[in-house]
Order: C-alpha cells, then structure tokens, then sequence
C-alpha cells in the first residue's frame, strides 16, 4: 500500500515540478501570460496536494529520529540535494529581483487602465506592453517557490521509492 501512494506521489512531484518549471520558463518568452494565471495558482495547490501526504507517509515511526530521514535521502537521485539548494538561491534570487522589478506592486486592470497597485493604490500607471512585463515578473516571482517544494517533495519521494524497492515492500 504505501509503495503505491509513494509511487503516485512520486508521480505528481515529478509532473508539477514539470509543469511549474514551463510555467516558470514562459516568463521568460514575451508571451500574453494573463489567461494562464490559474495554472500558476494550481501549481501552489499541488505543492500541498504532493508536500502534505510525503510529510504523513515519511513520517512513519521508523523516521522519527533525523538519522532515518537521512539514510533515506541516501536512495535520492546522486547531486538531488545540491540541486535542491542551488534552486532555492535561485528562487531567493530571483524573487527579491521581480519585487523590485515591480516596484513592490501588482499588475492590474483597474477602471480599463493597466496599472501597477500596492495596497489597493496605484502606483503607476501603464502601456499594455508595459503591462504584459509586469504581468511576466509577476508570475516568474510566484512561480520559483513551488520549484522548490516540488524538487524537495520529488528528491525525497524518489529516494523513499527506491529505499522501499530494495526492502522488498
């Protein structure tokens, strides 16, 4: 049984590290964004729908002590753990440069104009290419951080997988 959730599990890491990381690269090709917010915004659901069920199965009663979970990540994918941490500078990174590359503000229609709004105010106002750019930096600031739940959740779930392929489960 929990190879099976494991497996699946495994699975849905490994398609919405794919597809948030798309997503993410679509950010990066000029493209009209704003019809695909809601994917942005399924992929933070699906951290969840993945992170939470790898935190039950992982924390079963032989995994209560920090030398288990280590001799687990042991299976993970060879450089799985560094990779992880260089996404996570990365994504620090790049968060603080799209914040800043936004003002601190949001893209928004307000009263048919395209503005940039902090708080509810306008902070200024702006062309529809203008607009499409903030749109993109906005999205790329939100998009890294399920990257990193998703490559955390895979690393370890692939790494529980092949523990449990070699006891036989």
């Amino acid at each position: 049984m929990i190879h099976r959730i494991t497996t699946l599990l495994l699975a849905l890491a490994a398609f919405g590290l794919l597809s948030t990381l798309a997503l993410h690269v679509f950010t990066f090709l000029r493209l009209e964004l704003e019809p695909l917010r809601p994917l942005y915004a399924l992929a933070f659901i699906g951290v969840f729908v993945v992170v939470v069920p790898m935190i039950f199965f992982g924390s079963r009663a032989e995994r209560k002590n920090a030398d288990a979970w280590s001799k687990t990540m042991r299976y993970a994918p060879r450089g799985w753990n560094a990779f992880v941490v260089v996404l996570l500078l990365y994504v620090a990174f790049n968060f603080f440069t799209m914040l800043n590359a936004n003002s601190s503000a949001s893209p928004t229609i307000k009263d048919g104009k395209y503005v940039l709004t902090s708080h509810g105010a306008v902070v200024k106002q702006l062309t529809a290419s203008e607009y499409t750019q903030a749109v993109a930096y906005d999205l790329r600031l939100w998009s890294g951080h399920p990257l990193v739940f998703y490559a955390g959740a895979f690393g370890f779930l692939y790494a529980m997988k092949r523990e449990l392929d070699s006891l036989h489960v």
